[in-house]
């Protein structure tokens, strides 16, 4: 991938999450996520992982953006629980905070002996990335069990039991 185009991904990626940090209506911090979800896809295209950068595309701006705004639309919120009429300074000390707390990471990071002893030309399996690569290791072949089998199983049942609690607990209000 052309280290410009990642720059020019990870630049959007970065602004469009602090936009959705920074948003007082709840519809235009979702909206900003969708878009953030679509960054990071182009980010997976340009490492070759072509399959994750659909699934990014499908599964989380698609379905799980539409829940949140499901869920933001039965909470029913009124324009004056979330907006205020002006902007005060004190609202970006969190977001100088973390900016704060990033650098420290970063720098912590780059002087770490894992990065020194970073191998800049490791090679990579020819398939990575592929959807044949990825349904190996979920599902495995015809003959052998995937190594992430039992997981994919445990998170479906999990997202159903959640489904199903949210929906109950929706009724419960209505």
């Amino acid at each position: 991938m052309g280290v410009y185009i990642f720059y020019l991904f990870g630049t959007g990626l970065i602004a469009t999450s602090i936009v959705a940090i920074l948003m007082k209506n709840p519809v235009h911090s979702v909206l900003s996520v969708v878009s953030s979800f679509f960054f990071l896809a182009g980010i997976y295209a340009g490492l070759s992982m072509q399959f994750l950068a659909v699934i990014q595309i499908l599964v989380y701006a698609g379905a799980i953006m539409v829940l949140f705004i499901f869920i933001i639309m039965l909470f029913d919120l009124q324009k004056s629980e979330y907006s205020k009429d002006r902007f005060l300074w004190r609202d970006l000390v969190p977001l100088a905070l973390i900016l704060i707390t990033a650098a420290g990471f970063i720098s912590a990071i780059s002087r770490s002996e894992s990065i020194k002893n970073y191998v800049a030309n490791a090679k990579l399996p020819s398939n990575f990335g592929s959807v044949s690569a990825v349904s190996f290791e979920f599902f495995g072949t015809s003959n052998s069990v995937g190594r992430f089998s039992f997981l994919f199983e445990v998170i479906s049942i999990l997202l159903l039991s959640a489904i199903v609690g949210a929906v109950v607990l929706a009724k419960r209000k209505l």
